[in-house]
């Protein structure tokens, strides 16, 4: 189970890099867009913008929270299989 959330991870981390290229090649078309129209509409430009910049963060945000939730999960897992152990002693007793 934890392999398949670690992939998930590791997913969202590509993700977050491919869409980081993107938007630096999305920051270079507005900027020779910006350039090209000489334009007063600013709020086009600042909401490509945020767009571009808050994809990677989203994915990154999810890739760093799975990873925390795929830790905690494992020191439980292993809090409670050594729990587990320490009884089933107690019993052999």
């Amino acid at each position: 189970m934890f392999s398949e959330l670690e992939k998930l991870s590791n997913l969202f981390i590509v993700l977050a890099v491919i869409s980081g290229v993107g938007s630096v090649f999305s920051f270079i078309l507005l900027h020779d867009y910006w350039h090209l129209l000489q334009t007063d509409f600013k709020p086009f430009f600042f909401i490509c913008g945020y767009l571009s910049v808050s994809l990677p963060v989203i994915f990154a945000a999810l890739a760093v929270t799975v990873k925390k939730i795929v830790r905690e999960m494992r020191i439980k897992d292993n809090y409670i299989s050594e729990r587990i152990r320490k009884l089933e002693a107690q019993l052999d007793k």
